[in-house]
């Protein structure tokens, strides 16, 4: 993960300095970054049963998409992009981070691991995903359309008590569009 950051120079994205050994154990050094992820973002909001105002979501999803189109033009699906891996920094800048599992575009594993398991998180997981199907760019952006539903809402877009019935209404099913949920966003 560090070697991938530490090649990759956007200002949305956590920055990787280096990699230290010691022992056995390896250790990534990256920028710090001061400032809360979306995850404890929502989480303060859902308190509050409160949504983020629409003008604040936008700006960030659209600092997101530009760090992602980077990504992409770099050959790189990010395949994780949730609220507890953006982080709003002091300053208002958003970075992404958390490139774990992270993969090259070409890289005919991208969405599955050795055990065929589904990699990324289910309530961010695009249909295609959801079907075994290879990762790319456009998975990262439904992702990141789950992510601006959930600052709209307060909600993912898709709840259900197991994983598989998430990946399931992500595969079949159209969410409730967010001006049902919240009058105050914007109607398609």
């Amino acid at each position: 993960e560090t070697r991938l950051l530490e090649r990759l120079d956007h200002p949305n994205l956590l920055k990787g300095i280096g990699v230290a050994k010691y022992g056995q154990t390896v250790f990534s050094k990256l920028e710090l970054v001061e400032g809360e992820t979306l995850l404890e973002i929502l989480g303060s909001m859902t308190a509050d049963h409160d949504a983020m105002p629409e003008k604040d979501a936008l700006g960030i999803v659209l600092e997101t998409a530009r760090a992602l189109e980077y990504l992409e033009s770099e050959g790189i699906v990010h395949r994780d992009i949730k609220p507890a891996n953006i982080m709003l920094t002091r300053t208002g800048e958003v970075k992404v981070m958390d490139f774990g599992i992270a993969r090259a575009l070409d890289d005919a594993q991208a969405t599955m691991t050795q055990a065929s398991t589904v990699m990324g998180t289910a309530q961010y997981l695009s249909p295609e995903q959801g079907r075994g199907e290879t990762a790319d760019g456009r998975s990262d952006v439904y992702a990141t359309g789950c992510l601006l539903y959930e600052l709209l809402t307060s909600r993912p877009p898709f709840v259900g008590d197991t994983t598989a019935s998430v990946v399931y209404q992500h595969v079949r099913e159209n969410p409730i569009p967010p001006s049902q949920i919240d009058p105050e966003v914007s109607a398609p």
